[in-house]
């Protein structure tokens, strides 16, 4: 009785004591650990396909992608364009460029500003078209455009966007001619580069180092380092393997065996050698991060993913976690933030730096979707802003096609 009768005296002073032990403790859980939430799904019928391109690209504080549109799928002939999402954040695009090509483009962006090129090669006459837009959300007309007549030629652009690579096979895939644009259509270095085979058209391995003084281009068991300044070699030699995925211009090179045996290294520019970093068998899907800074692995026997980070001398094991069901694909963001797995059964899963655990999980937006990994791009903000990824993707169904933007944030506020 004395408590409650004390209370009353207090009144509002109580009140004010309880509001603000309410106020603080709503403060305490206002914000919690990352979160994987979906931010927008947009669905088309099954005879039209858009999904994103490898090609994110930054304008100041916006960040955009672009993407691939295919209408007619399934019919003869299908017509490919390229479009931009200016803003990620919205679900529609800004434009889609006005020619339709019969071929399937090539698409690489720029991560540091607003352009990106793409290629398309009708490889039955060997001609190929390339186009470099400045990204506009009014204008799909391409800043300038290079043809040429060459089977399998690739593409590379610098990470920051201002240098554009297109390497054509030449001498019967006895070599490669490399031509390097800026701002024009006109090069402003050629020169060729002595690889054999015709491997080029994996435009994956044709990477940049940071600044883009060099770039790394593979036909399989051969590599080069090329001097973006002159286009030509500064280094050649065998590689240990077949390259599965490379960054920061063959800083680091992930390859498998004939075997099946796959494994890492770094090059160590010195003595032009490679320096063995570890040694996986068990290895379903791998991804390197843009960044170089981290490895991940994925066995679907085993269902354990593995997290390394990565040094020129060492890799570190991070961490090694079981994803939850079989999956099919595994991604890094650019600097490692974030680790994005990709289901069988139409979910994704993050594992947030520094990869310690939970795995967040965020069921596709399409019920009995199916999510392509193969069509899938994950990357992070120009600059700090909350988000440790963006994840664009595509979940598909026998009667739709559903684009969607999910994002790994650091933290929820409620």
């Amino acid at each position: 009785e004395y408590m409650g009768t004390s209370l009353i005296v207090m009144g509002s002073s109580t009140v004010l004591v309880l509001l603000a032990v309410l106020v603080a403790a709503a403060t305490a859980t206002a914000t919690s650990g990352p979160v994987f939430a979906l931010q927008w799904s947009t669905s088309s019928n099954a005879d039209e396909l858009t999904y994103p391109a490898v090609a994110p690209f930054r304008n100041g504080d916006v960040v955009g992608f672009a993407a691939i549109k295919i209408e007619g799928v399934g019919s003869y002939p299908e017509t490919y364009s390229v479009c931009e999402f200016y803003n990620i954040m919205e679900s529609a695009p800004s434009w889609c460029y006005g020619s339709k090509f019969t071929s399937e483009p090539t698409v690489l962006g720029g991560s540091d500003n607003s352009v990106f090129a793409a290629l398309v090669n009708a490889s039955e006459t060997g001609e190929f078209f390339v186009a470099r837009w400045v990204s506009d959300p009014s204008s799909s007309t391409p800043a300038f455009t290079v043809t040429g007549n060459q089977t399998g030629a690739a593409l590379g652009l610098s990470g920051n966007g201002d240098v554009l690579a297109v390497i054509e096979p030449v001498n019967e895939g006895q070599g490669a001619a490399v031509s390097l644009y800026a701002t024009t259509n006109e090069p402003f270095a050629s020169g060729y580069v002595p690889l054999s085979g015709q491997a080029f058209a994996g435009a994956n391995f044709v990477t940049f180092g940071s600044p883009a003084p060099v770039m790394f281009l593979t036909s399989g068991h051969e590599y080069a380092v090329v001097s973006t300044f002159t286009a030509t070699a500064v280094h050649t030699g065998e590689t240990p393997g077949w390259p599965l995925d490379s960054c920061l211009g063959g800083e680091f090179l992930l390859t498998i065996t004939d075997t099946g045996l796959v494994a890492l290294f770094a090059f160590q520019g010195k003595t032009n050698t490679w320096l063995e970093l570890l040694s996986l068998s068990a290895v379903s899907v791998a991804d390197l991060s843009d960044g170089c800074t981290t490895a991940a692995f994925y066995d679907v026997n085993t269902g354990l993913l593995t997290v390394y980070n990565l040094t020129r001398a060492a890799a570190t094991l991070a961490a090694s976690v079981t994803v939850p069901t079989q999956s099919m694909g595994v991604f890094s963001s650019d600097s490692g933030a974030a680790i994005i797995v990709v289901s069988d059964s139409n979910v994704l899963y993050a594992l947030p730096a520094p990869y310690t655990g939970p795995m967040l999980k965020l069921a596709g937006p399409s019920a009995g979707g199916f999510i392509d990994p193969d069509r899938m791009l994950v990357f992070e903000p120009p600059a700090p802003n909350g988000v440790l990824a963006y994840v664009v993707g595509i979940s598909q169904t026998s009667a739709e096609n559903t684009v969607f933007l999910a994002v790994v944030n650091a933290t929820s506020s409620l």
